[in-house]
């Protein structure tokens, strides 16, 4: 049995040094495993590069919160992937709640935009099943419904408050 994985090792090997993309990712996680982050790192970038989905996730994953992990993120969401596609949605997600957070009112077009590109990559995922993103999906139109009912309520007591002005203008000319 030591002889075979010797044999698959060299076999592993030689076909990441071919470039053939699942074997450079093979190479790389083991190479972490082994505590040689430096060398798996590379194995594992040089997979990514050549649209290796899973290694894509792994770079996202260890580059996560900086600006590299969503390019991992958004290179494996764009080949279709339901995990990056929904963990690039939440990404988003949080983006637009920062911005609105940040500076009420001066971000509002930034948080927007964070929005519907939350709202895109989230549909993406909960269109292929994911039941996460289809619950997080879910949460977004429930309050986008309650702020639309919010905007309503005030509206409605604008006009109300108009009216009342405008009879009480009216009956004072009379």
């Amino acid at each position: 049995q030591t002889e075979f994985i010797e044999v698959s090792k060299k076999e592993l090997i030689d076909s990441a040094e071919a470039g053939d993309a699942e074997a450079l990712y093979l190479l790389g996680l083991e190479k972490l495993e082994g505590k040689d982050d430096q060398l798996g790192l590379k194995y594992i970038r040089q997979a990514a590069k050549k649209g290796h989905v899973e290694a894509q996730l792994k770079l996202s994953e260890m580059a996560a919160g900086n600006k590299e992990a969503a390019e991992w993120l958004l290179m494996a969401a764009e080949q279709g992937n339901a995990s990056a596609q929904r963990k690039l949605g939440q990404l988003h997600l949080k983006r637009a709640e920062h911005a609105k957070a940040a500076v009420p009112g001066s971000s509002i077009s930034s948080s927007r935009t964070n929005k519907a590109e939350a709202r895109k990559w989230l549909r993406e995922a909960a269109d292929q099943g994911d039941d996460v993103a289809i619950r997080d999906l879910g949460e977004i139109y429930e309050e986008e419904t309650r702020e639309r009912k919010r905007k309503v309520r005030k509206k409605a007591k604008q006009r109300a408050a108009l009216m009342v002005l405008s009879i009480i203008g009216f009956l004072c000319l009379w």
